[in-house]
């Protein structure tokens, strides 16, 4: 099945993104990141979540927003913080950890 459009609630979600990156960038960035939540596991590459679209762009394009894309990351990741920070309901004072697995093992379990 091909993506024919990314849906507007999803859009709408990465809208506060937007101010921090020009316009085709912006495109990518939605792209990548639908398809990042869209793609099967094996599929989670550059090739696989372009294939995933109806209106196929060169896969370099996509590559290269990536890999060489002047954005300046500490404001995306800021507002991305912010976001998530109000989500939390998070008291003062308040220990808050951050666990990050990095490692590329499958994982498997019933937990």
């Amino acid at each position: 099945m091909k993506v024919l459009e990314i849906p507007a609630e999803f859009r709408q979600m990465l809208t506060p993104f937007r101010q921090f990156m020009t316009a085709p960038q912006y495109k990518h960035f939605t792209r990548y990141v639908f398809g990042l939540v869209v793609a099967e596991r094996k599929k989670k590459t550059v090739e696989g979540i372009n294939a995933l679209y109806a209106e196929r762009k060169d896969r370099s394009n996509l590559s290269r927003f990536l890999t060489q894309s002047p954005l300046q990351m500490e404001p995306i990741l800021n507002k991305a913080l912010e976001r998530h920070w109000k989500h939390l309901n998070i008291r003062v004072r308040f220990n808050l950890f951050l666990l990050i697995d990095d490692s590329d093992t499958e994982k498997s379990g019933t937990h």
